[in-house]
């Protein structure tokens, strides 16, 4: 069977839709995942990258995960929250 590496980081909105989609995705299209975590943090940090002290950035990137939920059918969910405050 043929493999695919997906390298995600657990702490991102973007890797979250993709982790959401990623299962059903390959089962139809026969290959197995090797799931490949790492830390992006120590990129960023090397690059001098905050995302997290842009306000402006942040605000975008919610409302942009949300918006590509929407799309997949998926819940756009943010950190500290789960299904169940969501009814």
């Amino acid at each position: 069977m043929k493999q695919l590496d997906f390298f995600y980081f657990f702490g991102s909105g973007y890797s979250y839709l993709s982790v959401m989609r990623i299962a059903d995705m390959a089962k139809q299209a026969g290959v197995a995942v090797r799931w490949r975590p790492f830390n992006v943090r120590t990129v960023m940090a090397e690059n001098n990258i905050a995302l997290r002290t842009q306000a402006a950035k942040v605000k975008y990137m919610w409302r942009d995960v949300e918006r590509r939920a929407a799309m997949h059918g998926l819940p756009a969910l943010r950190p500290g929250t789960d299904l169940a405050d969501r009814s």
